[in-house]
């Protein structure tokens, strides 16, 4: 009866997964070099006033952002960063969105702004 039975088959865990890691970890550790950015300099110099990090989320926003395709829908929020810069979104974009800039979409809209706008 033993020998009746099959071994389950070895699963290759090493498969092509249509990713490329090189810029993977170019992406993420730029987002993180952002974040460190903000962090240090940034909210201390009050040039922003709210820090939201990506870490612990930023490889799965970058993997995403690298496998979206025309017709697929994405809703960037403020952790989104590194999903954004997957999509091509350029460097003085993704960092003047948190300063606030005129030249930044939606003009750097913060936090503070939209909570305070709030009813309850």
């Amino acid at each position: 009866m033993a020998e009746a039975m099959t071994a389950e088959p070895e699963i290759d865990f090493r498969a092509d997964l249509g990713v490329d890691w090189a810029e993977v970890a170019r992406l993420v550790t730029t987002s993180r070099a952002l974040d460190e950015l903000e962090e240090t300099r940034l909210v201390p110099e009050k040039k922003i006033l709210y820090q939201f990090s990506a870490r612990g989320h930023d490889m799965a926003q970058v993997i995403l952002g690298m496998h979206l395709r025309d017709g697929d829908a994405a809703c960037g929020y403020y952790r989104s960063r590194p999903m954004l810069l997957a999509l091509g979104v350029p460097l003085a974009d993704a960092r003047a969105a948190r300063m606030r800039c005129r030249c930044a979409a939606g003009w750097g809209r913060n936090i503070r702004r939209r909570l305070a706008g709030r009813r309850p």
